[in-house]
């Protein structure tokens, strides 16, 4: 067990200890509790950063329905009733592993545009974490939370979505500053079709998995519609990535 995480028992001995010290009216104005109660606060909050962690790493490899609060207990060295009390079930621990998830995306992104000397490099490095996030993730993650998660996945995606939708409206706008995009575009209508396409992305109707792979199917999706909206010095640019990265440049 993780010696910076209190087990519940310490927990209960630190809770009997405030107890007898607040019968003293004066001990709610000293340091002494301002640092005790911002310590306790500190351990409870690395613990369930540690829980999201976990949980996160475990659903994304074998998908939530395999995984039990029983078996993210385990692998942290704590027990099932400390998870209970910090997550009250499942789907809040799911609900804010997909927030934890979704922030790890969008810092991961935000590296990239730093990264980056243009926006159409930008899109091309966004392909290849897209694809490499694709190839370690379990299909059963995103067919388990549509299925037994529905109203966690709405919730979710509700909340991240004008987040997401600003975030790519400001990348197209730099891309039209920077001469590779073009100017006759719309932004706002431009970045709702792109993320309609990426729904589409994960219908087995329309792409059954079994005859379509998912990284190809968002490659043309991807490069299909950068390409579309590129000017004559974007599309040169694309056609001189898409050598790099086929031959393994840009991996």
């Amino acid at each position: 067990m993780n010696s910076k995480v209190p087990s519940l028992d310490s927990f209960a001995h630190i809770s009997g200890i405030l107890k007898k010290k607040l019968n003293h009216e004066s001990f709610w104005r000293t340091k002494s509790f301002r640092i005790t109660f911002a310590s306790i606060n500190e351990q409870i909050m690395d613990l369930k950063t540690r829980i999201i962690e976990e949980a996160s790493k475990q659903f994304l490899q074998y998908g939530i329905r395999a995984i039990t609060m029983d078996e993210i207990a385990k692998n942290l060295g704590i027990s099932k009733r400390t998870v209970y009390e910090t997550f009250k079930d499942k789907d809040t621990l799911v609900s804010c592993c997909i927030d934890f998830i979704q922030e790890s995306h969008l810092i991961k992104q935000q590296a990239i545009e730093l990264q980056s000397e243009n926006v159409i490099q930008t899109f091309f490095k966004m392909l290849m974490e897209g694809i490499k996030i694709m190839k370690t993730t379990n299909p059963l993650f995103f067919k388990d939370l549509q299925k037994y998660h529905h109203p966690v996945w709405k919730g979710c995606a509700k909340r991240q979505e004008e987040k997401k939708r600003d975030h790519m409206n400001a990348q197209l706008r730099k891309g039209i500053e920077q001469g590779f995009l073009r100017s006759d575009i719309n932004p706002d209508i431009v970045t709702r079709i792109l993320f309609e396409q990426m729904n589409i992305l994960g219908n087995d109707e329309v792409f059954p998995p079994e005859k379509f792979d998912r990284t190809e199917v968002f490659e043309n999706i991807l490069v299909n519609f950068v390409r579309g909206i590129s000017t004559m010095k974007g599309m040169q640019m694309i056609d001189e990535l898409q050598v790099q990265y086929k031959s393994n440049e840009l991996r």
